[in-house]
Parts: structure tokens; C-alpha cells; sequence
């Protein structure tokens, strides 16, 4: 038996056949569903159905937006590295495209106190590297106002 390479196209025509089975789902787990496909597919850059999954959870979610916020972070063991900062970043950006100020505030606040964490938990060498890992993930001025934070308290 030959393996095929992953062809891009084949994952996200499989999407899209989860996304309209999803849509015909009902039961009490749909809003669970609902929004572990909305990370899904924004980690397939697929950011209409992420932005139309995600309203649907928030919409069906009677804790909203525990479930989605749950979808986007995982079980956060990943909170002190590069991928889990990576998450949030995600997050603030799916509560910003469904206009989820309580979303995107709460990611960024953790965003925050896990980078300074991050950082902060590394010798001298290391934590140049992890702020211009910072600084391309968000820009320029958020790492070095971290960096003189961190040096100046």
C-alpha cells in the first residue's frame, strides 16, 4: 500500500463535509462541537466558518463563551511556551471578528501575564530570543515596553 502526500484541497474539502454534517447536528453537545470547529477551521485559515461556527457556539453555549474560549486553549499546558501564546493571539482575534469584547479582552490580559511569564522565566540569551519571537508575533513596541518592564520593573 502507497501513502499519498496530504493534498491541502483534500483537508479542506473533509471541512467542509464536517462543517455541513455539523450544521445538521442537534443534541446537547452541538455547542461543544460547534466551537472545537471554529479552532478548527481558524487553524485551517478557513476564517469564515470559524467566524460563523464560533457565533453559533457563543449563540448555543449557555455558560458563553466558556466553550469556545475552552475550544481555543486547549487544557493549557502549553501556556508557557510559544504555542500557547500563539492561542491566545487566536483567540483575541476571533472575540475581535465576532465583536466579543469580553473574548478578546480576556485573551489579551493572558496573553500579557503569560508572555511577561515566559520571558522572564529565561536566562539573559534566551530572553532576547523569546522577545523578538514577541515581537513578531505582536509588533515591535509591545516587546521592548516588556523589555524595559522586565529590566526596569
Amino acid at each position: 500500500m502507497v501513502n499519498k502526500p496530504v493534498i491541502p484541497d483534500a483537508d479542506i474539502r473533509e471541512l467542509r463535509k464536517d462543517y455541513k454534517a455539523l450544521m445538521k447536528a442537534e443534541g446537547e453537545e452541538r455547542a461543544d462541537e460547534l466551537a472545537k470547529f471554529a479552532r478548527r477551521a481558524h487553524v485551517m485559515r478557513q476564517i469564515n466558518m470559524a467566524m460563523h461556527t464560533g457565533q453559533l457556539a457563543l449563540d448555543e453555549d449557555p455558560d458563553a463563551p466558556d466553550l469556545l474560549v475552552g475550544a481555543y486553549l486547549g487544557d493549557q499546558d502549553t501556556e508557557d511556551t510559544e504555542q500557547g501564546l500563539h492561542d491566545l493571539l487566536d483567540l483575541v482575534d476571533i472575540g475581535r471578528w465576532l465583536d466579543r469584547d469580553d473574548i478578546a479582552d480576556l485573551a489579551t490580559q493572558r496573553f500579557d501575564t503569560h508572555a511577561r511569564d515566559w520571558v522572564s522565566g529565561a536566562n539573559a540569551a534566551e530572553a532576547r530570543h523569546r522577545l523578538r519571537l514577541l515581537a513578531g508575533m505582536k509588533d515591535r513596541g509591545y516587546a521592548d515596553s516588556l523589555r524595559d518592564e522586565l529590566r526596569f520593573g
